[in-house]
């Protein structure tokens, strides 16, 4: 409710999920306000010392979670930020401190005197509940208003017949070592291995960044970047690698603006990124999907956002997730229905990509399209074996990597019915590599496949490159990083590149940005 601009940042107008979230959070505060009075109540009455001291050591340790949920929100009181910074020893020197501190302090003062202490400090910040309240309800009606996608650019006139045209592919998370590996494939991916085959592929391409919140920007501007912050649910605030000068994304010239002062017109089908609302003025049509969230919870109602809540309270209790017992009951009441309802979600999203993809890339008059799919992204939605959708848990990151296969062999089918394929240049390359680190913790990750590729991952993506009008296949060993592919695009808009030799060479002038 202090900051949901980074939350609210990926969701679509049409599935709006703040007024239940906030209705939930002010029912639920309200039910655990009820509950602590009714605390506070029966230790008043009973007469037994010792029922009155729990009570006061229990409102303590209620008063010391709140706290901690605070220190939590903070990324420098991290515990990984702080053993970064102070080390292990110096991490165990500082825990050693506050537990001397405790020490001290309980055999100083009475355990009424620390409990009243605390009471005091709770009664100086409740105002901050009304203040809480009514800035969530001002800021969900504020973000409301913000949340629809703005008018896009208008056509440009034709230019001649022999107009470049570019379809720029973006598969979400694949990575280069897993998806084509040196020694033997971990999965047939016949329809790019032929593009391949045609096409300029790089060996060793790197990404803009190990995330798609910083990649896509560095795409799209051509730029670096080495953070960004949601300021608004339209509004994404960029800082480059090679400066310290924050932008604004919706306002800083790009790839589509850029080709369109050329007089090309721009197409943008994607997800993650509320590209609609950022960079309707430099596309001449615009699709997107929303973010990918773990709990999805703009489809549930007041009552399911309560109990999530509740449930979120609950495993941020220090030490809980290290209960054996405690994971196995969250299995069975929350995450294996949340899993399902997780995968047929992300499924929704990728085959409402796919379907906007198909019907996009066959306008002859788009001469820039860029595709930002949501495979192989984890979590795994297919089943290889069987060729079908899957929601289970064996699905796993290389049946993706089948999913990618195909829906860029669905692609390539659409162009040649369409007869666009031979006179399109096609780039294909992803956002970032597969990440172990962030993904194997969550609620999705239980496929034995995924585990089993642990440590295999690099930090390479593929690049590939198809010109228009050009079968010839070459292989580029140099490395590079792949936000290049801006200025590149903008040199085939040009007309500055008309052969695979050419291609190369420019690769090796530019490799070094």
């Amino acid at each position: 409710m202090l900051d949901p601009a980074s939350v609210f940042y990926y969701y679509h107008w049409k599935r709006y999920p703040g007024w239940a979230v906030l209705a939930a959070i002010t029912l639920n505060v309200l039910a655990l306000a009820t509950l602590f009075r009714l605390g506070a109540y029966l230790a008043r009455r009973s007469p037994r010392p010792l029922v009155r001291s729990l009570m006061h050591a229990a409102f303590l340790v209620a008063v010391l979670f709140a706290l901690n949920s605070i220190r939590l929100q903070l990324d420098s009181l991290l515990v990984s930020s702080l053993l970064q910074r102070l080390g292990r020893a110096g991490l165990v020197v500082l825990l050693l401190l506050l537990g001397v501190v405790a020490v001290y302090l309980l055999r100083r003062f009475p355990l009424r005197r620390l409990s009243r202490f605390a009471q005091t400090l709770v009664l100086i910040l409740s105002p901050l509940v009304l203040f809480n309240f009514a800035q969530g309800f001002w800021l969900t009606l504020q973000y409301a208003s913000m949340l629809s996608d703005k008018p896009t650019a208008s056509m440009l006139p034709p230019k001649s017949p022999n107009r470049a045209r570019v379809l720029w592919l973006i598969f979400d998370e694949m990575d280069e070592r897993i998806a084509f590996p040196e020694g033997a494939p971990r999965v047939s991916l016949p329809e790019l291995e032929r593009l391949r085959a045609e096409s300029v592929y790089a060996t060793n391409a790197y990404p803009p960044a190990g995330e798609t919140l910083l990649s896509m920007p560095a795409y799209i501007t051509g730029r670096l970047v080495s953070k960004a912050k949601q300021l608004r649910p339209d509004e994404l605030e960029l800082r480059f690698t090679d400066s310290d000068e924050r932008v604004f994304w919706s306002k800083y010239p790009n790839v589509f603006s850029r080709a369109r002062s050329l007089g090309y017109n721009t197409a943008l089908v994607g997800w993650f990124h509320p590209y609609c609302r950022l960079l309707s003025e430099s596309l001449t049509t615009c699709s997107w999907q929303t973010g990918m969230a773990v709990t999805d919870d703009e489809k549930l109602t007041v009552v399911q956002n309560m109990l999530f809540q509740l449930r979120t309270l609950v495993l941020s209790l220090p030490f809980w997730k290290r209960v054996e017992s405690t994971q196995q009951l969250d299995d069975l009441l929350f995450r294996n229905r949340a899993r399902r309802n997780f995968k047929a979600s992300f499924i929704a999203r990728h085959q409402a990509i796919r379907a906007e993809a198909l019907k996009t890339i066959t306008r002859p008059e788009l001469e820039l399209t860029m595709i930002h799919l949501a495979v192989p992204h984890p979590p795994g939605i297919y089943n290889r074996r069987t060729g079908r959708f899957s929601t289970e848990p064996e699905s796993s990151y290389l049946d993706n990597l089948a999913l990618t296969d195909k829906t860029f062999g669905e692609l390539r089918r659409t162009l040649e019915d369409a007869r666009l394929w031979d006179s399109t240049t096609i780039v294909v390359t992803s956002d970032h590599w597969l990440r172990f680190d962030t993904l194997k913790s969550l609620a999705h990750w239980r496929s034995p496949e995924d585990q089993a590729l642990v440590g295999l991952n690099s930090h390479r993506v593929p690049f590939i490159l198809k010109l228009a009008g050009h079968t010839e296949g070459f292989r580029y060993d140099s490395t590079f990083n792949t936000v290049v592919t801006h200025d590149l695009i903008l040199a085939l808009l040009r007309g500055e590149l008309n052969n695979p030799q050419q291609i190369v060479r420019w690769l090796d002038e530019h490799k070094s940005k």
